[in-house]
């Protein structure tokens, strides 16, 4: 009766361990039906106007600067944009209207 009893606690501490396994490796299944495919382009923005002391860059009438663009200095990395025909617009920081505008045909993937 005793060996049965034993044969018994082992079964259970057998079956424990294979539903603990199979929770424990469950967790760490990836999910792989996530779709990262954004499509992006990336633009960066330069100042290379000598008579500009500060320059903002719009894309889409949307400001891509927070602060103005010196002459030499730019945005530091390139930003990500959405692909597709925007309308690139410089102006001088503070000014209401572009001195240089246009339209500009981005594609997925590239760097401009």
């Amino acid at each position: 009766m005793k060996k049965i009893r034993n044969s018994f606690r082992l079964g259970l501490w057998v079956f424990g361990g294979i539903v603990a396994m199979t929770l424990l490796f469950s967790a760490c299944k990836k999910n792989l039906d996530v779709n990262d495919n954004t499509p992006v382009a990336a633009l960066m923005a330069f100042n290379l106007a000598p008579d500009k002391s500060g320059v903002g860059i719009a894309l889409s009438g949307r400001n891509l600067t927070n602060l103005p663009l010196n002459y030499t200095s730019y945005t530091g990395t390139y930003l990500n944009i959405f692909p597709g025909s925007r309308e690139v617009a410089s102006y001088e920081y503070g000014a209401d209207s572009p001195f240089a505008k246009i339209t500009q045909n981005f594609e997925m993937n590239k760097y401009y």
